[in-house]
Order: structure tokens, then sequence, then C-alpha cells
């Protein structure tokens, strides 16, 4: 059975993060890398729900999950919960989007 929900995922879209993707396909920034990063660094303020925050912030410190998981689990967060961001990325560049991401974590970039 399909998972579906009566939530409806944040139409949010800021416009820095559509200018980093607009300058990582027009190759004039650091990449798609870039525009994870930039997002991360911001997402907090595009979850309209606490309990979707609590769900990103439970995924990124849960250390039970290899490095693998991890990565697929937050693909799958941020496609359910930030459509509109997404749409942005080309599904070939998103390891390098998810590379920047977890850089920003990493790097304490993306701490509520």
């Amino acid at each position: 059975m399909a998972y579906t929900s009566l939530r409806v995922p944040s139409g949010a879209c800021p416009t820095h993060f559509r200018v980093r993707c607009w300058e990582a396909s027009t190759r004039r920034c650091g990449g798609y890398a870039d525009a994870g990063y930039c997002l991360a660094g911001g997402i907090w303020s595009e979850l309209d729900d606490d309990g979707v925050a609590d769900e990103l912030e439970a995924l990124l410190v849960d250390r039970s999950i290899d490095e693998a998981a991890l990565r697929g689990r937050l693909l799958e967060f941020l496609l359910r919960e930030l459509p509109r961001c997404m749409r942005l990325v080309p599904a070939r560049r998103r390891e390098k989007f998810i590379d920047g991401f977890l850089l920003a974590v990493e790097e304490g970039r993306a701490d509520r």
C-alpha cells in the first residue's frame, strides 16, 4: 500500500535557491552542490510544520543508518516536502546536490 498524507507539502521555493539553481544550470558557480548547501542553510524556515522539521532533524542525527541510506532518505524527504525546490534540480545532478546539503549539515550550517 502506498503512503499517502493528508498534509500538503510546502510550496516554498525561495528566490535565493532559484538563483543558485539557475547559476548551476548555466555553470556560473559551484554547481548543484552549492544549491544544496544553500538550501540546507535555510531549510528550517521553509518547512511549515514542526513535525516535518522534527522528522528532518531526526533523520540528520540518526547514526543507526549508513551514508547511502541517509542520502536516499534525505532525497526522498526533500522530494516529498519541497517539491518545487527539487523540480529545479535535474535527476542527474541530485547526488552533487545531496553532497552540498550534507556538507552544510556537517559544517553546522543546517542547524535549527
